[in-house]
Parts: structure tokens; sequence; C-alpha cells
């Protein structure tokens, strides 16, 4: 069990320091990953507004976060709370188990492609 922790904690800890430091990197140099996607159509994809949402957020204002992707800061909390379950199960059982949560995984794929295409036609 000690082992499985150790190993969650360096992937995690490695995951939060790279987005940490594209963080400061934006915030010091306002240089952001550019959507390819909308430079080569001109539609915004399901992702865009990501970085600025993130800003937001870091800034505590929800408002302009919800502006730039509402459908991925409402989904926030509970994609959180699915990591972090199986997370814990693997850390306690030693497998992923992913059960129920792969549905509703199938179901936010679906709302994701769907405000994809709706943000562009509204």
């Amino acid at each position: 069990m000690k082992k499985r922790l150790l190993k969650a904690s360096k992937k995690y800890i490695i995951i939060f320091s790279v987005l940490f430091a594209y963080l400061i990197w934006v915030l010091l140099t306002d240089i952001k990953i550019p959507c390819l996607i909308f430079q080569l159509t001109n539609y915004q994809c399901a992702s865009c507004g990501l970085t600025r949402m993130c800003l937001s957020l870091f800034k505590l204002d929800f408002k302009s976060a919800f502006y730039y992707n509402p459908f991925l800061l409402i989904t926030l909390p509970f994609n959180a709370f699915c990591i972090l379950y199986t997370e814990i199960n693997y850390i306690r059982q030693g497998k992923y188990k992913i059960g129920i949560f792969k549905y509703f995984l199938y179901i936010e794929v679906i709302g994701f492609v769907i405000f994809g295409i709706l943000r562009n036609v509204i």
C-alpha cells in the first residue's frame, strides 16, 4: 500500500508541478498554448477557453471562469471526485476500478461533443 501511495503521489506531484509551471509562465509572459482548431477553422473547440478559465479560477473569478468554458467548469468537481475516488481505490486495492464512473464518462464525452457544437451555433 505504501508503494502505491508513493507512486500515486509522485504522479500527481509531477502533474501539478507542470500545470503550476505553465500557470506561472502564462502569468509572467502572457504566452498561452494556442488552439489549433480555432486557428485552422475559426470555430471554438469544446476545450477553448480552458487556460483562461483556469487563470480566472486561480484569481477566484468564478463568473469569468464560467464565461470562458461553462461545461468544463461545471463538470470539474465531478471529475475531481471521480479521479480521487479511483486513486483511493488504487492505493487501497492495487488496481483501478472505474465501475459505474465509466458510464458517467461516456455521458460526459457526449456532453462535451454537444457543447463543442452548440457553442459555435448559438
